[in-house]
């Protein structure tokens, strides 16, 4: 079962505010059982079985452009709860950034992300660090029936770490570039 409520407004004249609240109940959960396959090998063996509650709420927040420049934000709360587990999990996630778009030629945004998953320190987890992402796009053609715009994307600009297993490390600073056509 799942449910979920949200408002959204935008009866603020400089901003738009959303924001959301749910509640979810899941039956059989996928639970790993250590050396639950048997002889000869005693693999770990992933069943079917328990229940998992997740419940919280999102924020979401947005000015108006003013100058070409607007500010976003947004947080993000669940809390989960397992069968399999003896306490419940907490996980937030904040997001923000400024964006510039003069409407004709140019536009650039600038997003910072954080989570923290509070995982056990067994999984050798690293999720202290913002990731910050740099998006740039310049129209170079718009004409009736082609377009084409440059564009440059710096992913994880500060080579932040944000990772849920020591063996999965995420990238380290990387870039896109290219030319984009449509016709």
């Amino acid at each position: 079962w799942s449910y979920q409520a949200g408002l959204e407004s935008a009866a603020a004249r400089y901003h738009w505010v959303k924001g959301t609240v749910f509640y979810q109940d899941l039956d059989n959960e996928i639970i790993g059982e250590p050396g639950g396959a048997g002889p000869p090998t005693y693999n770990d063996l992933f069943v079917n079985k328990g229940t998992i509650r997740r419940q919280g709420l999102e924020l979401e927040a947005e000015t108006v452009s003013f100058h070409n420049l607007s500010v976003a934000a947004g947080f993000a709360y669940v809390s989960v709860k397992s069968s399999n587990e003896t306490e419940s999990r907490d996980r937030y996630t904040y997001n923000i950034g400024v964006k510039y778009d003069d409407r004709k030629s140019f536009q650039a945004q600038l997003f910072g992300h954080y989570i923290w998953w509070d995982l056990d320190g067994a999984f050798q987890a690293e999720y202290g660090d913002w990731i910050w992402d740099l998006n740039l796009a310049k129209k170079i053609l718009d004409t009736k029936h082609y377009a084409a715009e440059l564009f440059l994307t710096a992913h994880n600009l500060f080579n932040g770490n944000q990772y849920t297993f020591v063996d999965s490390k995420n990238p380290e600073r990387w870039i896109e570039a290219g030319i984009k056509i449509t016709f």
